[in-house]
């Protein structure tokens, strides 16, 4: 079985190698591999995106082990959650599994509680390799979820405001920025159709403190090198971008920030 491990720690330390003994000493034949490593520093809603936006692609079964915890060693849960995908999450309950609850679903909830799927010896900083790897290991092996402690009826979710039509314009927020600069919106396409924002007319893109005018495309090399646009990536979601150039850089915006879109008028 695939386990897929997402983090913060990067891949210079020995927190993953760590990891990775732990897993493959209680699963000798755990299939692992590194959805990402490299999440921003305790940056959740980061490494809530990625996860969200990768883990559909993967076969069922697959247990994800997620660890961005800001709060290590506090009382904040440690959860196993099935989605409806019978994908399974191993991660602190912070909100870092908000979007894949909004895109899979979800079907069980527990409390990691049982001492008997956790090493003898647990650091207060590193409950990523002393709890929630040994949790992720016995799942693999085939544990049943019920056995590692109580039923949660819910997650912790990320606070993000939904994207909402205002006099003729759509606002939103910047959920994230690719490594090419790209800045990711969580506004889609049937919010923009329903303020009559269509591909292939100019728009006004409004974010602290910069406002912009550029062509709401379809691919990125529908405008002149250097230039902006808008256009639906892959995600589903608007995205601002530079071609060939890094708007998060040029517009100095970042995950939160407020975007406003318009027609030009």
């Amino acid at each position: 079985m695939i386990v897929a491990i997402l983090t913060d720690f990067g891949q210079q330390s020995w927190y993953v190698p760590a990891i990775k003994g732990v897993l493959l000493t209680i699963c000798p034949d755990a299939r692992i591999v590194d959805l990402s490593l490299q999440v921003p520093r305790q940056d959740v809603l980061a490494g809530a995106f990625i996860l969200g936006f990768s883990s559909v692609y993967y076969p069922r079964g697959t247990v994800f082990l997620c660890i961005v915890d800001p709060s290590v060693g506090t009382d904040r849960n440690l959860i196993i959650m099935e989605s409806d995908e019978r994908h399974y999450f191993v991660a602190p309950d912070n909100g870092l599994l908000t979007f894949v609850a909004k895109r899979e679903g979800i079907r069980k909830i527990v409390k990691i509680t049982n001492r008997k799927y956790m090493l003898r010896e647990i650091s207060r900083t590193f409950h990523g390799r002393d709890i929630l790897a040994p949790a992720a290991a016995y799942l693999t092996r085939g544990e049943p979820l019920e056995k590692f402690g109580p039923k949660v009826k819910k997650i912790v979710r990320l606070d993000i405001e939904e994207p909402r039509v205002e006099n003729g314009t759509v606002r939103g927020k910047i959920i994230f920025v690719d490594d090419f600069g790209n800045m990711i919106t969580n506004i889609g396409e049937a919010i923009l159709k329903k303020a009559d924002i269509k591909s292939g007319t100019e728009i006004s893109v409004m974010f602290t403190p910069f406002s912009e005018m550029m062509l709401f495309c379809q691919t990125y090399d529908d405008v002149k090198a250097d230039k902006p646009l808008g256009l639906i990536g892959s995600t589903g979601f608007f995205e601002i971008s530079v071609n060939h150039g890094d708007a998060a850089k040029r517009y100095h915006a970042y995950p939160g920030s407020d975007v406003i879109i318009a027609v030009k008028v």
